[in-house]
């Protein structure tokens, strides 16, 4: 619910990789395989909830086979190295999915087999601090958190009925 992750097939450019690799780049893709997670640092998973230490929103993007055993074996180095924070503002992020007939806070593509029809984004972002100007409030700060909604239709995907599948 607070972790968007997706494996997408994304062909590399065969003379980036080559320069990447003679640099020595821990974190070139040695396939058309990528992971792509995007979550609050501190809500994340695994090793990557303890090695990203700067709160906000945070992308996470490899290959897919290094970033797996990065996280089954607790590589932080690999897993921060990969990790870019997007927006230190973000205090939380919610994702939903449709799956045509419901809305459910879980998606497992291989499960259910297929895209849900929608996903709905919440972003929470942190108040603004208030100023002072010679001990004067200038304004501009508040006590409760801006959310923001964003809905996100997937217009090919077909509606599953999810409540006939069984998850393990």
């Amino acid at each position: 619910m607070t972790t968007l992750l997706m494996h997408v097939s994304k062909p590399g450019h065969e003379q980036q990789a080559g320069t990447l690799a003679a640099a020595g780049n821990i974190t070139m893709r040695t396939s058309d395989l990528a992971t792509v997670a995007y979550f609050v640092s501190g809500t994340a998973t695994g090793a990557l909830q303890q090695a990203v230490s700067q709160p906000g929103l945070a992308r996470l993007e490899g290959d897919r086979m290094a970033l797996a055993m990065a996280d089954a074996q607790s590589s932080t180095a690999l897993l921060v190295a990969s990790t870019e924070i997007l927006a230190p503002e973000v205090d939380a992020i919610k994702f939903t999915y449709f799956d045509g007939f419901r809305w459910r806070y879980d998606w497992d593509s291989n499960v259910f087999g297929g895209m849900p029809k929608a996903i709905e984004v919440l972003v929470e972002l942190r108040p603004l601090p208030s100023h002072s100007i010679n001990g004067r409030s200038t304004g501009g700060g508040s006590s409760t958190s801006n959310i923001y909604r964003l809905l996100i239709s997937i217009p090919l995907a077909k509606p599953i009925d999810t409540s006939l599948i069984t998850t393990p």
